[in-house]
């Protein structure tokens, strides 16, 4: 941020502190933008980190291209690949949508479209939990289970 030396010269800090993207007239880049929103909605520092690196991860995906060119079915096509050859748990999956839900949620029609894509595209299966146990005790008898009992 610049103050544009008005510390120096008077030695009082102004009200308001002007970003330096803003007071050259530049504008900003996306992910300074993107910064900027998460900490005024007061977001943890990590999931600032981790919502940028997923967009990286999506603008990556489709070749570079600005995320203002795609919709929602550049959305699903990311999912579904994470589900597919990325490989990645359901969590996993959310965190990008949520990811991109954020990234998108100032066009409302864009936005509503994102959240259906995500909805439609291949999810990845979740962890299934399969007991091996031989058998389970009670007392003195033991009871054997076949394991197609216990799923």
């Amino acid at each position: 941020m610049r103050l544009d030396g008005e510390i120096a010269k008077t030695g009082i800090m102004p009200a308001v502190v002007v970003p330096a993207a803003v007071a050259s007239g530049k504008p900003k880049k996306l992910f300074e933008e993107m910064r900027d929103v998460l900490r005024v909605k007061h977001y943890s520092l990590r999931t600032e980190r981790s919502y940028c690196d997923w967009v990286k991860r999506f603008i990556r995906f489709h070749g570079l291209r600005h995320p203002k060119e795609m919709n929602a079915r550049e959305i699903s096509q990311f999912l579904t690949h994470l589900a597919r050859i990325g490989n990645v748990s359901a969590g996993t999956q959310n965190q990008a949508l949520s990811a991109l839900l954020f990234l998108y949620q100032h066009d409302d029609d864009l936005h509503a479209r994102a959240q259906q894509a995500g909805n439609r595209c291949e999810k990845s299966a979740g962890p299934r939990l399969i007991c091996c146990l031989p058998c389970i005790r009670w007392g003195s008898s033991a009871q054997s289970f076949d394991v197609a009992q216990i799923i």
